[in-house]
């Protein structure tokens, strides 16, 4: 199964401006390695988010877990990732840093989950994260 991250990440981002106009949505994905892949900005409060495609499996650098669980511990930073075993077999996790599990079991420790590639399922965490 090939990974989709690029389009998944292009489906939220549209879905997020769309419901949520008034946030700012800044991709880190080319300024370097190490932060988050996303920060939204709304309602005066900044969140981060990390995005992967595991098919079922996915990995993140070390560098990678170490920033999130910062600023998760700062402020709010949490792993989204878009689970997928075959085509009838998809989740949407959230998943805080210091839980994430690299390997067949990347979901296991999911704060929340929806079946599914559910963007709205993201969007109405971000709203209850920004206080919206």
């Amino acid at each position: 199964m090939s990974k989709r991250e690029g389009v998944l990440k292009a489906s939220l981002k549209e879905a997020i401006e769309r419901a949520l106009p008034h946030f700012v949505v800044i991709s880190h994905t080319d300024i370097a390695s190490g932060i988050p892949d996303w920060s939204i900005t709304g309602n005066g409060i900044t969140s981060w988010l990390e995005l992967k495609h595991a098919t079922p499996e996915f990995t993140s650098r070390g560098i990678q877990v170490v920033t999130a669980s910062r600023l998760a511990a700062a402020g709010h930073c949490r792993y989204l990732v878009f689970w997928e075993r075959s085509i009838n077999n998809k989740r949407t996790c959230i998943v805080h840093p210091g839980s994430v599990v690299f390997g067949r079991n990347a979901t296991t420790k999911s704060e929340l989950f929806s079946d599914g590639h559910d963007n709205e399922f993201v969007i109405d965490y971000l709203r209850k994260v920004h206080r919206v």
